[in-house]
Order: structure tokens, then C-alpha cells, then sequence
């Protein structure tokens, strides 16, 4: 993702920001840090106070120097809040919804792309200097459908380790086996088995890539379809190799 924020960062002409750019990378450890550390907490059966908080001391240092990076302003202290608050939304859903449901809807895959919402923030805050601060919805949607794609190859890489914590991933949706067993690692195994299942969600997550891409097009912006296409060789590349898909 960073190697592809310096390469449309150049192309864009940002020169000011690419002489930043180990700020930058800076405060995407800090953010990638924070929020992975919050993230096992709150999945774990017991939960760490002393990680809890170092993860928010992370994810503070991280926002206060993406504004002094990329300025304050109020598209951009939005742009920070909305990235927050579509992942603490997601995760609240998430773990509410433990040993209950799915909290995805079949219907609506792109809000996978949710989780991953802090990783695209460099993106969203160069939009502004670029005068483009009016197309911040466009450049979303397509971060959160490929982002999507990219979750659904972590949801089956997680399978096993999701079903035990009492997480029904994405993936799990319209598997009509389910309710009735109780075995973590054999659900997993009834799920990978099931073929028609896998490529339903492969489908899924090429139609997202198919969509995200068509907006960059429509955005005249080439070198992000760069990085829709490498997302899509590993999606490709996972479903061939670790899912067995012909």
C-alpha cells in the first residue's frame, strides 16, 4: 500500500509530501500498530489494560502527525474521524454479534472494507492539496470495495480461528450446515470443502474490483488502477493456490 501511495504521490506531483514521505510511514506504523494491538485486545478472553492503552497512545501520535503532515483543516480532521469511526464501528458490530450471527448482510460484501479503512488515510488526506477535496466520496468507495476483496481473502485465511472465537466471518454467509455443528475445525474444513461456496465468494470480490476500478476510470486516475490490479493478481493467486479454485 505504501509503496504504491510513493509512486501516485510522484505522479500526482507532490513533492513537498514526498519529502516527508518517512513522516508518513511513520505515522502508518504508529496507526497499523495501534489498531492491530486494540484489535487482538478485544478479541482476546483477557484482554490486556496496559496494551489497551499503549494501542490508543499509538493511534493518538499517529492522527497528530498526520496533521501536522498534511495539515489541519476541517476536510482533513473529518477525513481522520470518519476512518476512525468506520472501523470502531465495525469492530463494536463484530464483537457484539459474537456467538449470535454475521454482522455482514450477503447483500452488502463492500462493508468488509470497513476494517481496513485506516490503512487508505495517506490517500484520502493528499485529496485536498490536490484540489480534489470534493471527490473524497469516489476515492472511497473504491478503497472500501477493493479493500472488501482484500478482506475476504483474510476471512478465509482466519476461518478456523474466527468460528472459535464465535465470529461468523463473511464467508460463512449462506452456508446452510452452520447452526448445526459446534466444531471450529470442522466447519472449516466442511467450508473449504464446499467449492461452489468458494467461488461464489470469489465472484463477489471480482465484481468489487470490477467496480473500483471502473470509478478510477471514471476519476482518470491510471495509477491507482495500478494498485486495484496487483490487488487482484493476489486475490487471483489466493483462491487458485490456497482454496484449490480451477
Amino acid at each position: 500500500m505504501f509503496a504504491f501511495l510513493v509512486v501516485w504521490m510522484d505522479e500526482q506531483g507532490l513533492k513537498d509530501l514526498l519529502e516527508k514521505f518517512g513522516n508518513i510511514l511513520q505515522a502508518g506504523v504508529f496507526a497499523v500498530a495501534g489498531y492491530g494491538i486494540l484489535d487482538e485486545n478485544v478479541d482476546s478472553d483477557t484482554p490486556s489494560p496496559v496494551e489497551i492503552l499503549t494501542a490508543q497512545a499509538l493511534i493518538a501520535e499517529y492522527e497528530t502527525l498526520a496533521l501536522r503532515i498534511f495539515g489541519v483543516s476541517k476536510v482533513n480532521m473529518d477525513i481522520l474521524h470518519r476512518m476512525r469511526t468506520l472501523f470502531l464501528q465495525a469492530e463494536i458490530k463484530e464483537k457484539s454479534m459474537r456467538h449470535k450471527a454475521s454482522p455482514y448482510s450477503l447483500d452488502n460484501p463492500k462493508q468488509l472494507g470497513a476494517k481496513g479503512a485506516n490503512a487508505v488515510t495517506p490517500f484520502m488526506l493528499s485529496l485536498e492539496r490536490l484540489g480534489k477535496a470534493s471527490l473524497i466520496d469516489d476515492y472511497w468507495e473504491v478503497f472500501l470495495l477493493f479493500g472488501a476483496a482484500i478482506q475476504m481473502i483474510d476471512d478465509w485465511n482466519d476461518l478456523e480461528k474466527d468460528l472459535a472465537a464465535g465470529h461468523y466471518s463473511y464467508v460463512t454467509l449462506g452456508f446452510e450446515k452452520l447452526n448445526e455443528l459446534n466444531d471450529p475445525k470442522k466447519t472449516a474444513y466442511l467450508l473449504r470443502e464446499d467449492k461452489q461456496h468458494i467461488h461464489d465468494t470469489y465472484t463477489i470480490s471480482k465484481e468489487m474490483i470490477d467496480n473500483s476500478r471502473a470509478i478510477l476510470a471514471r476519476l482518470n486516475d491510471p495509477y491507482l488502477v495500478r494498485l486495484v490490479d496487483v490487488m487482484e493478481l493476489r486475490l487471483d493467486s489466493f483462491f487458485k493456490k490456497a482454496l484449490n479454485l480451477v
